[in-house]
């Protein structure tokens, strides 16, 4: 963020190049989701809340596209229509979802224990590769949904954060978001950025989640310590009240 104009363009050819030599759709789709998302962020004037509220309401609307026109859209970019592979082993695992839907088999043990033998022994897959299969698989409905109410909150209070800052702050808040943004996107092709801590991207949003609210709560402590602050907000509350 302080480097010169020419080292930052290396790096954004570089990572596009990175990309393009990956030949991977998912990799293409989370950044395309990510580059939406920050332009929400820096330009549309809503609350963090509402923000999230329109990417949800947006990405469900684009699945369900994708779901009436995928094989005409599959066809059009020259991809497999099976997602190289993926389209077999997702109704194994949402058979075995069904089996336990409301609390799973269990953390990790559902993939690592359960699952695997029956997809190496099927479609020679390792995982559900969809993090949302793998974490319904392992703690079940009750499970994803705390963990989506989780991330959702942190994200919320994040984007907040990011209208009201600026400078070096902003900037940070924005890099800390990005990590779990791409793994909401990249978990549906992929089942490690939600479903553990097992590569890069999942401890880099593991992270995310664990400095944004601690950041806001140090921050919030620091400014109650503030004579200053508490002297304002005494004098805040007897003009309310008067």
């Amino acid at each position: 963020m302080g480097v010169s104009f020419a080292f930052r363009l290396t790096c954004i050819v570089a990572a596009i190049a990175c990309l393009m030599f990956a030949q991977s759709a998912g990799s293409w789709v989370a950044t395309c989701g990510l580059l939406v998302y920050y332009c929400l962020i820096r330009s549309v004037p809503v609350s963090g809340s509402v923000l999230v509220l329109i990417v949800l309401g947006v990405s469900v609307l684009a699945f369900a596209a994708f779901l009436a026109f995928s094989d005409d859209l599959v066809t059009v970019v020259g991809r497999d229509t099976t997602f190289t592979g993926r389209t077999y082993i997702w109704p194994i695992v949402l058979d075995a979802v069904w089996q336990k839907p409301l609390l799973g088999f269990g953390y990790f043990a559902a993939t690592d224990d359960f699952m695997r033998p029956l997809l190496l022994g099927g479609v020679g897959a390792a995982d559900a590769h969809n993090g949302y299969l793998d974490v319904l698989l392992g703690t079940g409905v009750v499970g994803l949904v705390l963990l989506l109410f989780c991330i959702s909150s942190v994200l919320v209070r994040g984007i907040d954060r990011v209208k009201r800052s600026a400078g070096l702050e902003r900037d940070c808040f924005v890099l800390l978001l990005f990590f779990p943004i791409s793994s909401l996107f990249f978990s549906f092709f992929e089942a490690f950025p939600l479903s553990g801590v097992q590569n890069a991207l999942g401890a880099l949003t593991f992270l995310s989640l664990t400095a944004i609210p601690l950041y806001l709560r140090f921050d919030r402590v620091h400014c109650w310590s503030q004579p200053g602050w508490r002297r304002a907000t005494s004098v805040g509350s007897s003009g309310e009240g008067s």
